[in-house]
């Protein structure tokens, strides 16, 4: 009976050991972390890299989309990822969300070099590693290598948004970039023909009801332009309006 519990042990082990790994298998299609990532709130909001990798505080996320409730707190995030590919293979990992103050980014790769990226959307648009309107971070992985991200977030006025995390393979993240683009670029476009039309209109009838509309609608689409990330990308990059 001995036996048989230490061979099943054996057998149990080394899969419960890769429970927090997420295989990057490339797809047309993004990856979603859910169970592979953790979560820990740093109250003091004071935390080094090497202090969170130390703190005993992880907790397994429980949510296909992490959101801490109009928490004021820091949050940091981690997820061990692996490359079963036999060869080296470029990723990007994804933040779906355009306004996020204050992001610090460190990948650790197996050699314990690590890369790091410092930004947001209250730092200049030069800090982010892709010309991208959300916050998107290039990963390298070699054949068979297991890195871990870590990724500290932050508001001034407190995490109040759900957290959208996405690792796409290089290609599939180029065709979706130029896709979402293009399909904002249409939809920004038919609000501002909107807005001229109705000014047009308003100049010809003299009807204020027009100006109204003209307001409301000029007005939606500033919010939609900052909201989706294009403001800080490309009105604004080196401000921290947004």
């Amino acid at each position: 009976m001995g036996r048989f519990l230490l061979g099943l042990w054996l057998l149990v082990f080394p899969c419960l050991a890769m429970a927090g790994e997420l295989a990057l298998v490339a797809s047309p299609s993004p990856l979603v972390p859910q169970g592979e990532l953790e979560i820990l709130r740093d109250a003091t909001g004071k935390l080094t890299l090497a202090e969170a990798q130390q703190a005993a505080g992880w907790k397994p996320n429980r949510q296909r989309v992490p959101n801490f409730s109009f928490d004021p707190a820091p949050y940091w995030l981690r997820l061990r990822l692996i490359n079963p590919a036999p060869q080296a293979r470029d990723w990007v990992f994804e933040i779906d969300i355009s306004l996020l103050d204050y992001i610090d980014f460190y990948q650790i790769h197996a050699n314990g070099q690590v890369t790091s990226y410092v930004t947001g959307d209250r730092r200049p648009f030069s800090t982010r590693p892709l010309d991208y309107f959300n916050f998107a971070f290039p990963l390298h992985l070699q054949a068979g290598e297991t890195q871990e991200i870590y990724l500290r977030i932050a508001n001034y006025d407190g995490i109040h948004e759900a957290i959208p995390l996405q690792l796409w393979e290089l290609h599939a993240f180029d065709r979706n970039h130029h896709q979402k683009t293009l399909i904002f670029g249409l939809y920004f476009g038919a609000i501002l023909v909107i807005v001229i039309y109705n000014l047009f209109v308003f100049i010809g009838v003299k009807d204020i009801t027009y100006f109204y509309y003209v307001l409301y609608a000029a007005t939606f689409l500033v919010f939609a332009v900052i909201f989706r990330g294009f403001a800080a990308q490309y009105l604004l990059p080196d401000g921290d309006a947004f």
